[in-house]
């Protein structure tokens, strides 16, 4: 995986939704299958009626091998 981010560990750069829903998957066995979410914004900028996304794959080959450091993990705890 080729990552475009400037640090490697952008592993915190979420909310706690998203912490969350992994802590449910994890207790319940199922971190091993598929989950789907959805990508929203609460408001489009001034004179848009829409957004463009770009850079989704490389998101997403990131997401596949997360991993919290133990640096992560001290400030979680």
């Amino acid at each position: 995986m080729k990552t475009v981010f400037k640090d490697d560990s952008i592993s915190l750069l979420l909310d706690l939704y998203e912490l969350t829903m992994a802590q449910g998957y994890w207790q319940s066995g199922k971190q091993s299958q598929q989950a789907t979410f959805d990508l929203f914004v609460r408001q489009h900028p001034k004179g848009r009626g829409y957004l463009v996304n770009a850079g989704l794959a490389d998101i997403l080959d990131y997401a596949e091998t997360l991993k919290f450091s133990e640096a992560d993990i001290k400030y979680l705890r």
